[in-house]
């Protein structure tokens, strides 16, 4: 009697985990971002990293540069590195105290911000930022202390005395501690200067207004620069106008009706 000798096959399936994604993404968190990228590359050399800095990251725990999360897509074999970013500081000179404190803030800003009253009153109206420590257009770490000069001077800025009489003028100005100097201008007769002109001669009467017509250094001026506090004040003498038949006065700054 033939023996048959039966022999069964058996299959086994051996399902290897895929190396591609086997490294534990969450043991980087926190690291330096070029200790993650050389890890990730170790596990598989196929992968693609993309990095991805956020600006703003509130964890002091994680250094700038370090790594926040890894995000992971499998289908494409793409690994995403969101890492905390450096801030670039944003120029707030000239900027009030306080729109100086958001902008920086805005930018990722979230150390201490000191502010140093300096009187500079040239520089910036008063509570503006004059100068600032670090420069803008710096690359710093976010938790970065700034430090704000503020002007703590008002400015004295000189008022608009045209129309007003001399006395007029020292009145206004008394409270500011300036001295004036009164002058009388000279129109020649048919200068057309500023004022109106009808295609007849001026003529100059043996009167002098006192009106001022401008002051030196002119209106709006920032007092506050100046090396002196001396104001000279400008009158002209009374002019008359000719327009067809008729001779009338003017006042200096007016033009032709």
């Amino acid at each position: 009697m033939t023996k048959t000798s039966t022999f069964t096959a058996v299959m086994v399936l051996i399902i290897l985990s895929s190396p591609t994604f086997a490294l534990d993404y969450s043991s980087l968190e926190g690291a330096a971002y070029e200790a993650a990228f050389n890890q990730i590359k170790s596990s598989n050399k196929d992968l693609k990293i993309v990095r991805v800095e956020m600006i703003g990251h509130r964890n002091d725990e994680i250094a700038e540069g370090g790594v926040i999360r890894i995000d992971v897509d499998e289908k494409e074999s793409i690994v995403k590195v969101i890492t905390k970013a450096k801030v670039i500081t944003p120029n707030v000179v000239g900027l009030h105290k306080f729109d100086a404190k958001d902008a920086l803030e805005s930018s990722g800003i979230r150390g201490d911000i000191d502010f140093k009253e300096v009187a500079e009153v040239c520089a910036a109206p008063k509570d503006h930022v004059v100068a600032q420590s670090p420069i803008s257009g710096v690359e710093v770490n976010n938790n970065r202390k700034v430090t704000l000069k503020i002007n703590n001077q008002a400015r004295v800025i000189l008022p608009n005395l045209e129309w007003l009489t001399t006395s007029q003028a020292d009145r206004v100005l008394d409270p500011l501690a300036l001295t004036l100097v009164h002058n009388i201008e000279t129109i020649r007769t048919g200068d057309k200067h500023q004022y109106c002109w009808c295609g007849e001669a001026f003529v100059i009467s043996d009167a002098t207004s006192d009106t001022i017509s401008r002051t030196q250094p002119a209106a709006g001026s920032n007092l506050s620069c100046l090396n002196t506090k001396t104001i000279s004040t400008y009158r002209v003498r009374t002019v008359r106008y000719k327009c067809g038949k008729d001779w009338k006065d003017v006042r200096p700054g007016e033009v032709c009706p």
